[in-house]
């Protein structure tokens, strides 16, 4: 029924019979009142009249408009709800929808990964165990190879763990901090990987200033660690690395700067995803890795309010550069 559906139609319906009876019966009153009618009137009328007949019609059209204007505003109104509720719950349920397909995602690369491995070390143990007349020299390039796969495992389960470190460690207001010279974690990752370079015939050019941050020891370090390691193991022979720190305003930059394969403008959107390695990387001789360092190395940035950025050029090289927010030397 139209009732049950705009009750407030009813409502008002009643309220204007009951407005046009309190109406009729005060006028009937003051009718009966000797002194309310003029001299003139009461000459005229000496018994006035106690009934009034009311015009049905209009008080009807004045029902029908009510009506049609609740009608109009219910309808608005239950237009606007409806966009409103189907907005909000849009909005409310997108950060659940990627955090799904983000998990999706994860689990589906995280298995390719794990597979890889799995099924070498696998193929690997079955084809010897077939051989009857396995040698103590093919045991031991069996091992050998168990053990690589197993490195690799480790390395893979390590880079895991520390993304779920990050993951739920919060922003570094809710962490543990004390004022890191930046200069001085990135000049000792520098001199550790120096060798690294030199395996390659990649060398390593720094220009690094005194620069403080509130952060972590290990953070800086692996931070630094991660984006050195790329730019060396990314580059082409007899070429150098830069290595840049310095503070400017109320902010600390490092920047990596490689002379080597570069990234195309369509991976750039997607380097800092987990898994993910362009084709070019994945076809450099003697490269080795899962595609969690750079995703890693955002989380350590984005977990103190800072910002990664990378620029390239495919083929020539990569930059990439790091802005985290400074503390000021005298600052305890």
């Amino acid at each position: 029924r139209s009732s049950d559906l705009f009750p407030s139609h009813d409502r008002l319906t009643l309220e204007v019979d009951r407005f046009v009876a309190m109406q009729k019966s005060k006028m009937e009153r003051r009718m009966l009142d000797p002194d309310f009618l003029p001299y003139e009137m009461r000459q005229r009328f000496p018994t006035p009249p106690i009934a009034f007949v009311i015009e049905r019609e209009l008080v009807n059209e004045t029902k029908a408009r009510i009506a049609l204007s609740l009608l109009v505003v219910d309808g608005a109104i239950l237009a606007i709800s409806g966009m409103l509720a189907y907005f909000l719950a849009g909005k409310t349920l997108k950060p659940i929808s990627d955090m799904v397909e983000e998990q999706k995602r994860f689990i589906g690369d995280a298995s390719h990964e794990l597979r890889t491995p799995l099924t070498a070390l696998k193929s690997a143990i079955e084809v010897n165990l077939r051989d009857k007349n396995m040698s103590l020299d093919d045991a031991k390039d069996l091992l050998t190879c168990a053990k690589d796969q197993v490195d690799r495992l480790t390395h893979l389960s390590n880079s895991l763990l520390e993304l779920t470190k990050h993951d739920l460690s919060g922003t570094y207001e809710d962490r543990i901090r004390e004022k890191i010279n930046v200069g001085s974690v990135v000049e000792q990752v520098v001199s550790e990987m120096s060798n690294i370079g030199i395996q390659k015939s990649v060398s390593i050019k720094t220009n690094i200033k005194e620069s403080f941050v509130f952060s972590t020891n290990h953070d800086i370090y692996r931070l630094a660690t991660i984006l050195i390691e790329n730019a060396i193991k990314y580059s082409k022979p007899d070429t150098e690395v830069e290595v840049t720190v310095y503070s400017h305003k109320k902010h600390v930059h490092i920047k990596v700067k490689d002379h080597g394969i570069g990234i195309s403008e369509e991976d750039k959107k997607r380097v800092f995803d987990r898994f993910y390695r362009a084709d070019a990387a994945r076809n450099v001789h003697g490269t080795n890795g899962y595609g969690l360092g750079l995703a890693i190395a955002k989380k350590i940035v984005d977990s103190y309010k800072g910002k990664i950025d990378v620029k390239s050029k495919s083929g020539i090289g990569s930059e990439f550069i790091v802005t985290l927010p400074m503390v000021k030397v005298d600052q305890s």
